[in-house]
């Protein structure tokens, strides 16, 4: 029987739009061709300011250098950090297999490239200009120059020009950046006079149209009455009743189709019949004078209004505060996969872990982050008809998935599972036969996956260094392990409650501080006979004798929580009727007193809500934490987010991203030797001046001096 080929795509942003119709056209393609794919895909954007967290995301890119793959199909056209393009142009070298690159330009050293043919469709947009509403005084801005799709879209604007005989001045055409910036100085230099006002203006791409758009109607200039404007390259978002950008759909689906039968013909030798699609054309908006304006059709309407409900359907969820309480890691695989029920048209979900973090879990041992010769188990499944699956399976990731060549061809997208320092998996989404991809809700998922398994594994950590000693370093209680009570003592269990929660939301110098004051105020509590054990950083194992304990107990605990500010549950007092470790076991499922720091179920829920707030700023204070955004995210108010989190915790949000960001430059500064740029754009900070001021002003020297005091200090 002949070998399935499997082809791998390397993407980053699956989900964007414009990447989404090339990957949906080499699916489709490959089906055809009965070809397996595997997307290895990086779900956040890479740019050129990265923090660790994102930089981990590259490790499954190692799979490149897996024997399994036939060839590569590779978009580098949104790798703009210059190491992470640089190693995937190494990896894919390396693989020694057939690599095509989409619109990735003809210089490329190494790799054949695909690119679409964007002179014919801009001409169009132009031409449309010109012939529906007749303008002959039209301004082109495109993308900079070094890319061929920007020289092809000012050449289709050359093209409708001298087509209709129409002048075209030097002045009437620039090269931009495909972004905002150039449109917004297009439209400076027509509001202060240097440039004549034009009748249209065709961009390059929709955000610049949009860009440009904004910018002159601050001014006073009205769109489309004083200047029309037409964008390119738009999305399906932009085609809703109420859109403004006229536009063109550009033919990406048939750019992945052709460049997977250049790849496969490479490979075979063969060329194989040719799919098509008709999702490319003019959009027409309100912003270039058209009446009638492009509409989603009934079927595109359905399928937004149904993504939508699953997006907030798995929003509504609250994964982190609902599971990180899991007990059992199991049983937490079980729950976070089972909600991969809100994936839109999922029809198989499996979460692959490395072996050495399989047993991080279940032993202690030491993690190893994820390569091509990894050892993988396939943890937990979950399928579109709802089965629940864990089949242990082992295979080795030189293999990719154990799922490739079966009866039928399949697609899957393999996105990494990680922490900031390590990689410990991939999860692997199939669409069954349709030729689609992820999205935003998929990334929430992948996210939050992503924070309970790196809180599991921190938290059993914990566990096994306990499990290892004879005496809890923070509260000083025996272990478990190293007491085997006489008879004749009954067992009572307490257990800090939210312990994982904690874990993420404190510091651990603050944990520890709450712990030890919770381990005095138990240990005053108990008489001299009684003996606590840790059994865990968040349970511990009370045997006594005094049968009246539970009436002393439980009210010292409660009476100290000023001090310990800890939740926590007391169980029954379990008769020394049979072995301890049933006495335990009837003991944590016997809870008798709970004890929980807040005092409503709404105030809980935003409580916890808030807290993950601050989990997530502390993670990742470089990040441009909005008020606006996160008040979005939470449904709530903007005054109520800012009043309620200074009420919980003394301080506002802004001055929270603030002061964690000194804290990691001050980190930075003394023990690095980054410059003081780099470590300003690590820490969050797009402009240098305002990163030494912002840093003079909350700890009282600039950047320089306190890196030359701190290390002449340490001299």
């Amino acid at each position: 029987m002949k070998k399935r080929l499997l082809i791998g795509i390397v993407a980053i942003e699956p989900n964007y739009e414009r990447t989404a119709g090339v990957i949906e056209g080499i699916i489709r393609q490959a089906f055809k061709s009965d070809c397996d794919i595997a997307v290895l895909s990086s779900v956040y954007h890479l740019n050129k300011t990265t923090n660790s967290f994102r930089m981990e995301e590259q490790s499954i890119f190692e799979l490149i250098l897996s024997g399994r793959f036939d060839g590569f199909l590779y978009d580098p056209r949104f790798v703009y950090h210059p190491d992470v393009a640089a190693r995937l142009d190494k990896l894919l070298r390396k693989s020694g297999k057939p690599v095509m690159t989409i619109d990735g330009g003809d210089a490329h050293p190494y790799f054949d490239n695909t690119a679409a043919d964007d002179c014919r469709p801009f001409r169009k947009l132009t031409e449309h200009l010109i012939e529906e509403h007749g303008f002959t005084k039209i301004y082109c801005l495109t993308g900079p120059q070094k890319f061929p799709d920007a020289v092809q879209r000012l050449a289709g604007y050359f093209e409708a020009m001298e087509k209709h005989q129409l002048p075209y001045e030097k002045s009437w055409y620039r090269y931009g950046d495909f972004w905002k910036d150039a449109a917004r100085e297009l439209a400076a230099d027509i509001l202060e006079g240097k440039l004549e006002q034009p009748e249209a203006i065709v961009c390059g791409n929709d955000i610049s149209a949009k860009a440009l758009i904004e910018a002159l109607e601050n001014d006073g200039l009205l769109v489309p009455e004083d200047i029309a404007v037409a964008g390119f390259d738009c999305e399906s978002e932009d085609f809703e009743a109420d859109s403004r950008i006229t536009s063109y759909r550009r033919a990406n689906f048939q750019l992945g189709a052709d460049a997977f039968r250049r790849l496969y013909r490479t490979i075979s030798g063969g060329i194989p019949a040719r799919v098509h699609d008709s999702r490319e054309g003019l959009r027409l908006g309100l912003t270039c004078g058209c009446r009638g304006i492009t509409r989603l059709t009934a079927r595109e309407q359905h399928e937004k209004a149904t993504r939508r409900i699953f997006r907030s359907g798995l929003e509504s969820e609250d994964m982190v505060i609902r599971y990180a309480q899991e007990q059992s890691f199991p049983e937490m695989l079980q729950r976070i996969t089972g909600m991969a029920y809100y994936l839109y048209r999922m029809r198989h979900f499996a979460i692959c872990l490395t072996e050495p973090f399989c047993q991080s879990i279940e032993q202690g041992a030491q993690l190893r982050t994820l390569t091509h010769e990894s050892e993988m188990r396939i943890a937990s499944e979950r399928f579109d008809d709802g089965r629940l699956a864990y089949p242990d399976m082992a295979f080795h990731a030189d293999d990719v998935l154990p799922f490739f060549g079966q009866d039928k061809p399949c697609a899957y997208f393999l996105t990494p599972l990680h922490s900031e320092n390590i990689c410990f998996g991939y999860a692997a989404l199939s669409f069954g036969k349709l030729p689609c991809t992820y999205d935003s809700t998929y990334i929430r998922l992948i996210g939050e996956v992503n924070t309970l398994l790196t809180l599991f594994q921190k938290r059993q950590l914990g566990v096994h260094a306990l499990t290892a000693s004879q005496t809890d370093p923070v509260t000083g209680f025996r272990t478990w392990q190293a007491f085997r009570p006489a008879s004749g003592y009954s067992l009572v269990y307490v257990e800090i409650t939210d312990f994982k929660l904690l874990f993420c939301q404190l510091t651990p110098e603050e944990l520890h501080k709450r712990l030890r004051a919770f381990a005095e105020i138990l240990h005053s509590a108990l008489h001299p006979d009684d003996i606590a054990c840790a059994l865990s950083p968040d349970g511990i194992a009370v045997f006594t004798k005094d049968t009246k304990l539970l009436e002393t107990l439980f009210p010292a605990l409660r009476k100290g929580s000023l001090y310990h500010r800890l939740p926590f549950t007391v169980s029954e007092a379990i008769t020394p009727a049979q072995s301890p470790e049933l006495m335990l076991q009837q003991a944590m499922l016997r809870v008798q007193f709970t004890y929980s720091m807040r005092k409503s179920s709404e105030r809980d829920a935003l409580f916890d809500k808030l807290c993950q707030l601050q989990a997530d700023i502390r993670s990742h204070p470089e990040r441009e934490w909005r008020i606006e955004d996160i008040a979005d995210m939470l449904h709530i108010s903007r005054g109520h987010l800012q009043k309620s989190y200074k009420q919980y915790f003394g301080t506002g949000i802004i001055e929270t991203v603030i002061t964690l960001r000194m804290e990691r430059a001050k980190e930075l500064l003394a023990g690095t030797e980054q410059s003081v740029t780099e470590i300003a754009e690590r820490c969050g900070y797009a402009s240098y001046v305002y990163f030494t001021k912002q840093f003079k002003r909350a700890i009282g020297m600039t950047p320089s001096e306190y890196r030359e005091v701190h290390r002449s200090g340490a001299e």
